[in-house]
């Protein structure tokens, strides 16, 4: 989606949904969601409201360096193994690689939707 806290959008078009793996959200909560204040969004299945709790930019961006370092250099923060981790950094790590092989997932999925409809 690539949206951040300084994005405008246009207040003719709060309600316009943008979609993600699971879900769509509309522009306010987008908004609302990257700049860390309590937010929603709907699941794809059935439409209906996950009401989730705001977190700060440099919370989320601690946990996500420490998935960036296992993903892209395969290291954990202490060095020994999953035997020496605290569990929360192993499911930390799990969460964020689930996410990422989502998003891919759905962005190839994307892609081949525009290519079969030539847009």
């Amino acid at each position: 989606m690539g949206y951040s806290a300084d994005d405008e959008y246009s207040n003719d078009f709060w309600d316009k949904a943008e979609s993600f793996p699971g879900g769509f959200i509309i522009q306010r909560e987008l908004k609302k969601a990257v700049t860390g204040q309590p937010f929603f969004y709907n699941r794809t299945e059935d439409g209906k409201p996950v009401r989730l709790k705001g977190v700060e930019w440099e919370e989320f961006f601690h946990y996500y360096t420490i998935w960036e370092d296992f993903h892209y250099i395969k290291i954990l923060p202490h060095g020994k193994g999953t035997l020496n981790e605290r569990r929360w950094v192993l499911d930390i790590i799990k969460i964020f690689t689930k996410a990422f092989t989502s998003v891919e997932n759905f962005l190839e999925a994307e892609a081949a939707r525009r290519a079969r409809h030539g847009k």
